[in-house]
């Protein structure tokens, strides 16, 4: 009856399929952060907490644990509002816009691991000292600006002009 329910189906297999293999790893591990062990993994020797209680009476852990979360809100921040700036820019023509957008998309082709001695060779010689603020936020903000500039691009390369056009003849300055 239904011309498409053999892809349909097929399509939704595919992606039963696809989803339990992402997210399978991480539901077993949170299933055996409860477990009474003194190893992870199974037999499952019984329900408890006592991990969690562990990690957030160590202060070390919740100074590593908050620092992890300021580096990831600091880092979407800084990478979002360059890419933005960077996406604005782009929709204007400039001098080397091609070797920049090259630049920008550096990340993504070399592995990261190679990204990663690159930029502890550049802090080395630029006498950077390794800390939270300076070289791990640099880095990841380095990893991360590629992926937001490639979300934000292509929306704002079809941005109606006129929009914009409108916003100026309302007062709004251009910048």
């Amino acid at each position: 009856p239904k011309p498409y329910f053999g892809y349909r189906l097929v399509l939704y297999v595919y992606a039963s399929i696809f989803y339990i293999i992402l997210y399978f790893p991480l539901v077993m591990i949170f299933i055996l952060s409860f477990n009474d062990s003194e190893i992870v993994g199974f037999p499952f020797k019984g329900f408890s907490t006592r991990w969690y209680k562990v990690v957030f009476s160590s202060p070390m852990l919740m100074e590593s644990f908050i620092n992890s979360i300021l580096v990831g809100v600091l880092t979407a921040v800084i990478a979002t509002s360059l890419a933005l700036l960077l996406a604005l820019a782009f929709r204007h023509e400039f001098l080397m816009k091609n070797m920049v957008l090259n630049l920008i998309l550096v990340p993504i082709v070399i592995p990261g691991i190679i990204g990663g001695i690159i930029l502890l060779i550049f802090f080395g010689y630029a006498d950077i000292k390794p800390s939270i603020f300076t070289t791990v936020l640099v880095a990841h903000v380095n990893w991360v600006l590629p992926f937001a500039f490639l979300t934000i691009y292509p929306r704002l390369h079809h941005f109606d002009l006129s929009l914009e056009e409108a916003a100026l003849d309302l007062g709004a300055r251009p910048i």
